[in-house]
């Protein structure tokens, strides 16, 4: 990952579902800021997807 890297980019990069969640450093970024994030070096992503279960 570059610096500067968005964080929409980085998802796109992966093989995600369009639903997740995601954390940068354990904040939640709300989902119409993925586009204009940026990511830093050292940042710390926790990404999440709810799957059904019981």
């Amino acid at each position: 990952m570059r610096n500067g890297t968005r964080l929409v980019d980085l998802l796109d990069q992966g093989d995600y579902p369009e639903r997740v969640a995601v954390a940068v450093n354990r904040r939640v970024i709300p989902r119409g800021e993925y586009a204009r994030y940026r990511l830093a070096p050292g940042d710390e992503v926790d990404i999440v997807q709810a799957v059904d279960g019981g």
